[in-house]
């Protein structure tokens, strides 16, 4: 059992990689797994991409939490005088 969990788990990332939604799949340490950073036009466009990854892998997913961003702001680790 554990190992076709494994498996999924796998297939899982690979989806996520190759899903054009998906900008960035990383492993964590702490409550959840994995976390994904996924990009839609609306919260439809969520809707369905998150049915769907339930509908899926919905032995994969056991919890899961959204967090709706509308605006990103640039971050910049080099200082400007530098760039001139």
């Amino acid at each position: 059992m554990a190992e076709k969990v494994i498996v999924n788990i796998k297939s899982f990332i690979e989806y996520c990689k190759n899903n054009k939604n998906v900008y960035y799949v990383t492993n964590t340490v702490g409550k959840y797994n994995i976390m994904l950073d996924i990009h839609v036009k609306n919260t439809e466009e969520f809707r369905k991409f998150l049915f769907n990854l339930k509908d899926s892998y919905g032995d994969v997913i056991l919890l899961y939490e959204s967090l709706f961003v509308f605006e990103e702001l640039a971050l910049s680790y080099i200082p400007p005088v530098v760039l001139e």
